[in-house]
């Protein structure tokens, strides 16, 4: 999990998770405009403060679980 290897490689831990997602707009046209780009999107994201600090990949995938319900 990505996550994990750079909070592994920074010899840190957190506290908080952010999920965001992008889902592409009703009215947007296939093709994005610029070429690998995101084009039209309706943005959305929610965040959790968590009770202790974590790293740990099956914790932080739970927690992301959760946040997308």
């Amino acid at each position: 999990m990505e996550l994990h290897k750079r909070l592994k490689q920074a010899k840190q831990k957190g506290k908080q998770l952010t999920v965001k997602i992008r889902v592409r707009s009703a009215n947007a046209p296939i093709e994005p405009e610029k070429f690998m780009g995101c084009g039209k999107t309706d943005d959305s994201s929610r965040l959790i403060n968590l009770h202790s600090y974590i790293d740990e990949p099956t914790t932080i995938e739970l927690e992301a679980i959760k946040l997308l319900k």
